[in-house]
């Protein structure tokens, strides 16, 4: 028996790191959209993977989506000006 916790299974894939072109794909948008998003601070911010590489934790990318989603909803729940 291991003397470490264990990690589970929904937490761990959670934690894993998304490149440019997955987040984009994971977000539905292609690379080089995200990558313009990004440039103009409207992504999560990206954890630097190293000298030419981001990354964005799972976990961050989907609780971006639910806020967008709120956001959306929101913005779709005003009352039109007249």
């Amino acid at each position: 028996m291991s003397d470490h916790p264990s990690i589970p299974a929904d937490d761990f894939a959670r934690l894993r790191m998304l490149d440019s072109k997955a987040a984009a794909q994971f977000c539905g948008f292609n690379e080089e959209y995200w990558r313009q998003l990004h440039r103009k601070g409207k992504t999560p911010p990206a954890v630097k993977l190293s000298e030419r590489k981001l990354g964005w934790p799972l976990a961050t990318l989907v609780a971006w989506q639910v806020e967008m989603a709120g956001r959306a909803s929101n913005k779709a729940q005003e009352p039109m000006a007249a």
